[in-house]
């Protein structure tokens, strides 16, 4: 088993001790989560792992003016001294954005002079931090063992050092090393603005307006003033067809909230498409259908008559379908990893049996893998796309589930470029990306939301979940997924929080009917650019 220590600072608030518990080592070449073990002590992190390789750490970390965000190291060997947590995070954010900032570079992009001198600026930071890190020493368990192999206490323990010093040596160059993340955090942000900014011009030099997809899930039709704000925001509608609420009862459906949210999209123009229609948690599966959640087989029929009954109602209205999100991850029912897949190809086979020319998407959820961190797993996420487009399934688009904030269902807080990397990551596959789209606009208790869906434990944006946080990571979110002409579309979760949702607070409109300033950001950032 392979062990990884880093030294952090001592001083550590609750919440950042209860995050790093949080962190996990991630290795081949989409960076997927690996199985580790975590232990923290006083003034060490521990990271156990299986495999004996070279891997990036990822450890949650509070960033001012940026919120408590995964945060990646470079690779790192197996090292019998520690390592300094607040260096390596440094270090390895700095690689990250050089490598980027190089690559788009050489694609054309003109990176902005301010972006160099903050680059600059936090190299320097670094290096202060590294000449201010004490000797690198053994770790204690190391020197433990050395002492009693030589018999030699006197000789090798580290108590002869001054500690206090050491102690005051190691907090000045962890001062230094995160005043240096910070500025490499904001480096990224004007460098992935620049990056938007950019291709936007690019893009509209052949297409005055980009016929892209702004979309929102839409559970009931909006009136008054929420009816002009989804119109001014929103130029597709994606119907949800959730399976507990259509048949709660087996065999008995419900059809009337649908057919009036189709019948009001069609009345507008809308683009129009629906699902997911089989969504693998307990939000998404009808209570009937527990009983048989440890036959496969069973499970499998169902889903499929459900997928053939609705597409049969709705086939001549809509052409794209959702069709299943959260089987990578296997919530809800005790499916192993190559029964999901198989249950996946059925359930494309039971749609594209009654038509042919359906375009079928399916969904990834949490798409950087947290699920793969507590056990071993065949398919990581990107795998798990590969393996079907391998089979020959010739799908539309996948979608990403970009649902932050949120445990047990979301991912962890992550930064714009973290973002932009594994949508490009996943664009290596050659099919169309469109991102779904959801974050909390605060950490109330939320009463329609479904059982089990957490916040607060996953990091935050900013200073917390807010109006303004939601507002500012959906202006950069959406423009930096929608600026990539690999990405269709973006869609956000649920547009109400007035009606039973799955995610909590994620409304762009809250219980009390308040349109969000996150609706507006959607609004502009269509007016600039999109049809």
């Amino acid at each position: 088993m392979g062990v990884l220590r880093f030294w952090i600072p001592q001083q550590l608030p609750i919440e950042l001790r209860s995050g790093i518990n949080q962190s996990f080592r991630a290795g081949d070449y989409d960076h997927s989560p690996l199985p580790t073990r975590i232990e923290v002590q006083e003034d060490q992190l521990l990271l156990y792992w299986q495999r004996d390789e070279s891997s990036l750490t990822h450890i949650p970390w509070k960033i001012p003016g940026v919120g408590q965000i995964l945060n990646r190291t470079a690779t790192l060997i197996e090292s019998p001294s520690n390592y300094r947590l607040t260096i390596e995070m440094t270090r390895g954010k700095l690689n990250q954005v050089r490598n980027q900032l190089a690559d788009w570079e050489s694609n054309g992009l003109i990176v902005w002079q301010q972006i160099r001198d903050i680059l600059h600026q936090a190299t320097h930071y670094l290096g202060q931090g590294i000449l201010e890190s004490p000797s690198p020493s053994p770790s204690p368990e190391i020197v433990a063992r050395d002492a009693s192999a030589s018999n030699s206490l006197e000789e090798s323990a580290p108590e002869k050092l001054d500690k206090e010093s050491i102690r005051r040596q190691g907090d000045k160059a962890d001062q230094l090393a995160l005043e240096g993340l910070r500025l490499v955090h904001a480096a990224a942000d004007e460098l992935v603005e620049s990056y938007v900014k950019q291709v936007f011009e690019l893009r509209h030099k052949e297409q005055a307006r980009i016929p892209s997809v702004i979309g929102c899930r839409l559970h009931e039709t909006p009136q008054g003033n929420l009816e002009s704000a989804y119109l001014r925001s929103f130029n597709s509608v994606c119907v949800p067809m959730i399976w507990s609420q259509i048949e709660p009862k087996e065999t008995t459906y419900q059809w009337a909230a649908i057919d009036s949210v189709l019948n009001w999209a069609e009345k507008n123009h809308l683009d129009i498409s629906a699902g997911p229609l089989i969504d693998l948690s307990p939000f998404g599966l009808p209570d009937w259908l527990h009983p048989w959640r440890h036959d496969g087989l069973t499970v499998a029929s169902f889903m499929c008559d459900f997928v053939e009954t609705i597409v049969s109602r709705y086939r001549q209205r809509i052409s794209r379908w959702h069709l299943c999100r959260g089987l990578n991850l296997g919530l809800g029912l005790n499916l192993g990893e190559d029964e999901r897949i198989r249950l996946t190809g059925r359930l494309i086979e039971a749609a594209w049996s009654i038509d042919p020319d359906l375009n079928l998407v399916i969904g990834i959820s949490q798409p950087w893998g947290e699920y793969l961190v507590n056990e071993e797993h065949t398919y990581s996420p990107f795998v798990y796309a590969d393996t079907l487009i391998r089979a020959g399934i010739d799908l539309a688009a996948l979608e990403l589930e970009f649902t932050m904030g949120i445990a047990s269902r979301g991912s962890y807080c992550r930064d714009t470029l973290e973002s932009s990397q594994l949508i490009d990551t996943f664009g290596l596959l050659g099919l169309p990306i469109q991102i779904s789209m959801a974050m909390p606009s605060s950490n109330n208790r939320d009463d329609l939301a479904a059982p089990g869906a957490t916040i607060g434990s996953f990091g935050y944006f900013r200073d917390g979940f807010n109006w303004a946080a939601q507002a500012s990571w959906i202006r950069s979110m959406a423009a930096m997924a929608l600026s990539k002409d690999h990405v269709t579309g973006v869609i956000w979760e649920h547009f109400a929080d007035s009606y039973p949702h799955q995610f909590p607070n994620c409304g762009l409109v809250d219980a009390q009917g308040q349109i969000l300033p996150g609706l507006d950001e959607l609004s502009e950032l269509r007016r600039a650019h999109f049809v």
